[in-house]
């Protein structure tokens, strides 16, 4: 694993800033990926904001065929999908929908939910699809 950790405090107007984070990653993602990752980032954060408690972060992760993206808030309660209404509801299936996996690792003093997703170099080298088509994946609990 390659330790390029990379890390904002999550707080309104992050997205420019999760923007330049994802600049020297440009060559490892397709231009569809990157988007996809902003609109990930913009969800975690936003879940963090409305449903966790502070401290919030978030990190991006350089990864031997991946990039991670970390959301830590201080809540330890449990990420879950909820029956879409008029409020919301629909964030964690876009995540599903939009990254090769993601999880969340619930500690003592809070949580990290994390998405990846996988590099084009991995992609062009074993022929791995660069996202899932449906579904989610729990860890940590």
């Amino acid at each position: 694993m390659v330790n390029d950790d990379l890390l904002i405090q999550a707080r309104g107007g992050t997205g420019e800033a999760f923007r330049q984070l994802l600049e020297p990653f440009e060559r490892e993602l397709h231009a569809e990926q990157a988007e996809d990752l902003i609109i990930v980032a913009d969800e975690m954060v936003s879940n963090a904001l409305r449903h966790g408690s502070t401290p919030r972060a978030i990190r991006l992760r350089r990864q031997a065929d991946s990039l991670r993206l970390e959301v830590d808030d201080g809540s330890t309660t449990t990420a879950h999908a909820r029956t879409p209404d008029f409020h919301g509801g629909r964030g964690l299936t876009l995540i599903g929908t939009l990254a090769a996996a993601w999880g969340q690792n619930v500690r003592e003093n809070g949580k990290t939910v994390w998405a990846e997703f996988t590099l084009m170099v991995a992609v062009l080298r074993r022929k791995l699809p660069p996202r899932r088509s449906v579904g989610q994946e729990w860890a940590g609990y």
